[in-house]
């Protein structure tokens, strides 16, 4: 095991070894070493947006720049 992802929320790895991941539902994204290490915080939900994480991080082709989905649960959505 690299580090703790509770409830995770997805991953991605480039070809340098950098995770891209979401440990937790009601977070940002986080980054690891492949070798291991502690997690930096590379995001965090903005909530002055109603922000409430970011998740399901991807690499693009490059592997050094990602696209993420930033989720929020605040608002009501009315019909």
């Amino acid at each position: 095991m690299l580090c703790d992802a509770p409830n995770g929320r997805g991953g991605t790895w480039n070809r340098d070894g950098v995770i891209v991941f979401t440990p937790d539902a009601l977070l940002g994204l986080f980054r690891v070493s492949s070798w291991g290490g502690s997690p930096v915080e590379m995001t965090k939900p903005d909530r002055s947006r109603f922000e409430a994480s970011h998740r399901w991080p991807v690499f693009l082709p490059d592997g050094k720049h990602f696209l993420y989905l930033g989720i929020e649960f605040q608002r009501a959505i009315r019909i």
